[in-house]
This record gives structure tokens, sequence and C-alpha cells, in this order.
């Protein structure tokens, strides 16, 4: 994560690996030093919300720590956000949950990533199912996303994408192909936008572009 810019949202996932051997070094550092100037968010396991209750910071006066098991405290955040933001963006485990319920019956899109494998298309299913379901008593939209796409024609890439052309729910035409563009730049602090690969900036671009035509 750059540490020499200001911005207005600072998110941190995974900030209980602070504990890490090796890399907690870098997240223990976030967790101390990098702040967004109207919002910062550290997410990860519950093991971690006692060390940052008790840090003696006044930045992080008004950090709510939400556990992901209480759908009732996620659903009251987002609706304090609203109001307050564009775009929320919720980041959720392809798996059946309340909390997962929660997230679709207060989102206005769900992306579903889906990577060229039979395995990760059948756990997509089922929150594919849940958002289906939704759409039958709200505006809520769903879309499945390509992600790891092979950049070479395969029989499996060919497979897939005829099976998402006969679901109910359909895919954004845009699609991540597998680059390595994608973890060099995350391992760098950095994303696929700021990175020298044009063809993954494109495609970042290209996404976000589609999912904006979605929400107008």
């Amino acid at each position: 994560m750059p540490i020499d810019k200001e911005l207005d949202f600072v998110g941190v996932d995974e900030i209980q690996m602070c504990a890490d051997h090796e890399r907690g070094h870098i997240f223990t550092d976030r967790l101390l030093n990098m702040r967004g100037s109207k919002l910062t968010m550290f997410m990860g396991s519950n093991t971690i919300k006692g060390v940052v209750s008790k840090l003696n910071d006044s930045s992080l006066d008004s950090l709510t720590v939400i556990s992901s098991n209480k759908e009732g405290a996620l659903k009251k955040f987002i609706e304090q956000q609203k109001a307050n933001y564009d775009y929320i963006i919720i980041d959720g485990a392809p798996e059946v949950t309340r909390v997962m319920s929660t997230s679709i019956a207060t989102s206005d899109l769900v992306l579903v990533p889906l990577a060229p494998s039979g395995l990760d298309f059948w756990a997509s299913e089922s929150t594919a199912d849940m958002v289906l379901q939704r759409q039958d008593i709200s505006h809520t939209k769903g879309y499945f996303v390509f992600n790891r796409y092979p950049t070479r024609k395969t029989l499996l890439g060919g497979d897939l994408q005829d099976v998402v052309d006969n679901h109910e729910m359909p895919a954004m035409k845009t699609k991540i192909y597998d680059r390595v563009a994608y973890p060099d730049s995350l391992t760098q602090g950095s994303s696929a936008l700021e990175w020298h690969d044009k063809k993954a900036k494109d495609e970042m671009v290209s996404l976000v572009k589609e999912i904006k035509e979605a929400l107008a």
C-alpha cells in the first residue's frame, strides 16, 4: 500500500496479519500510521479487535469495528455511510451465510468473481442463486465477472463461457485475464492501474466503466 498519498479513505484488509512473523511489521506500520482524511477501516478477524481498541490514538476515536458474524451491525453501518459516499464496496466470501444475505439485500449491484474452474462455478452458484432470489423483491442487479481468465484459448475457458451464457444471471463483458501484473503490483503495494502493463490497466478501466453503467 502506498504511504506517500493523501487519501479520503484508507482500508486495510486482513489486519490480523499484524501478528504474522514475516509480514506483520508491514501491517503493524499501516495500523499505526496509515489514515484516511475522512474514513479509515481495518478489516479482519476479531482477534485484533482488542489491540485496536487499546491504541492511544485520537484519530481512531470514530473507528468502527464490525464483527463479520453480526449481520445487524453490518446493515446499520452501511445505512449510516450511504449519505457520505457515492460508492460502498462490500468484500465477502462466496458462501451462504446471514451476513452474505444481508450484504446482497443492501446492495444495488453484486459481482460474483468466477475463475475458469468447474469447482469455482459450483461454489459461486449458490451466491448467484441468492442474488436471483433477491431480484424478486428488490432492484438488486447481479453479474458474474471472469477472473484469472486464460490469455490463450482453452477448452476449459470455452466450456465455462458456455455455462455462464446459459445461466440466468449474466456476466460482465469485461474479462480479467490471468496476468502477472496483478500479483506483481500487489506485492509492491500498488495496483494494476499504476503498473506498466497496459492491458491489465485497460481491463480495470473497462470493468469500472461497465460497473458504473450497470449502476446508472
